[in-house]
C-alpha cells in the first residue's frame, strides 16, 4: 500500500436544493449537485491528466404518520454517479435509509429507530484501465446498520448569555449491526 499525492486535484461545481411539501403529511427536500473533477499527476511512472463530470442526487422525505402521537417516518435516498480518483475509475454508489421517529414528550424526548444502507449499495468498486495498468477492486465492507437513538432535553438553553450556556441535550445512541453481530453504545456531549 502506498499513499500518493497528486500534482493537481480540482473540483468545480454547483448545487441546487429544492424543498417541497405535499399536503401536511409529506415534507421533502431534493438536492442535486454537478461537479467537474480534474486529477493530474504521476502514478508509478504513469503521467495522467483526467477530467470527469460527476453528479449526485439526494432525496430526503419525512412522512407524518400521526400528529397526535408525534410519529413520523424518514426515508432518504442518495445516488452518486461514477467518478475518478487519479487513474482509478470509481463506479456509482447508492444508499437508501429509513427511520421511524417518535416524540412521546414533545420538545423533551425523542426516540429514533433507523436502518442504513438497506439495499447494500455503498460497496465501492474501482477499476484501472489506463496505459499498462489493468485492475479491479471491490470493497466488501458491510455498511448496513440498525441504530436506536434516544434523545432527552434537560431544560431550556439561554442563548443570549453565552458565558453561562450549558448543554441541554444528551443523545444516547445504540448501534447494532445484525450482519456482523456488533453492538455499540454512545453518549454524545455537545461542545461547549
Amino acid at each position: 500500500y502506498q499513499s500518493v499525492n497528486f500534482d493537481k486535484h480540482n473540483t468545480f461545481g454547483a448545487m441546487a436544493v429544492i424543498p417541497f411539501r405535499i399536503g401536511g403529511a409529506v415534507s421533502s427536500r431534493f438536492v442535486a449537485s454537478g461537479l467537474l473533477i480534474q486529477d493530474e499527476g504521476i502514478f508509478i511512472d504513469i503521467p495522467f491528466d483526467r477530467k470527469k463530470l460527476f453528479g449526485q442526487l439526494m432525496l430526503f422525505n419525512t412522512f407524518t404518520l400521526s400528529k397526535k402521537k408525534n410519529l413520523s417516518l424518514e426515508v432518504n435516498a442518495r445516488y452518486s454517479a461514477p467518478s475518478i480518483q487519479g487513474i482509478y475509475d470509481v463506479d456509482g454508489i447508492y444508499n437508501v435509509s429509513a427511520g421511524l421517529v417518535w416524540n412521546p414528550i414533545p420538545k423533551k424526548l425523542s426516540v429514533m429507530l433507523r436502518g442504513e444502507d438497506l439495499l447494500k449499495g455503498l460497496r465501492a468498486k474501482t477499476h484501472i484501465d489506463y496505459p499498462s495498468q489493468k485492475s479491479d477492486m471491490t470493497i466488501y465492507s458491510d455498511t448496513r446498520s440498525v441504530s436506536l437513538t434516544l434523545k432527552y432535553t434537560l431544560g431550556k438553553m439561554n442563548r443570549k448569555n453565552k458565558k453561562d450556556r450549558f448543554f441541554t441535550v444528551w443523545p444516547i445512541m445504540f448501534l447494532w449491526n445484525p450482519f456482523d453481530n456488533a453492538c455499540d453504545w454512545m453518549l454524545f456531549f455537545p461542545v461547549l
